[in-house]
């Protein structure tokens, strides 16, 4: 069960990241700097790899809720 709260915590790591660089291309299109549909494609792909990583995640008990809180963080 340790090694399924880790691999949730290391996805959760890599979504911190995924949702800064959201972040900074969300205030760049609301400052009216074009960007390009790479770096938004890129960016959905990456989080859909993490979200495909917290599926293969087998777990039970606390990991289990901690991969189901991830889930609906990155989906909503």
């Amino acid at each position: 069960m340790l090694k399924a709260s880790e691999a949730v915590a290391g996805v959760r790591a890599e979504v911190d990241k995924l949702a800064e660089r959201v972040s900074a291309l969300e205030v760049a299109v609301d400052g009216g700097t074009r960007v390009s549909d790479k770096e938004f494609l890129m960016s959905t792909e990456l989080l859909m790899r993490q979200l495909l990583k917290l599926d293969g995640i087998e777990a039970e008990g606390e990991a289990k809720i901690q991969r189901k809180a991830e889930v609906e963080y990155l989906c909503c």
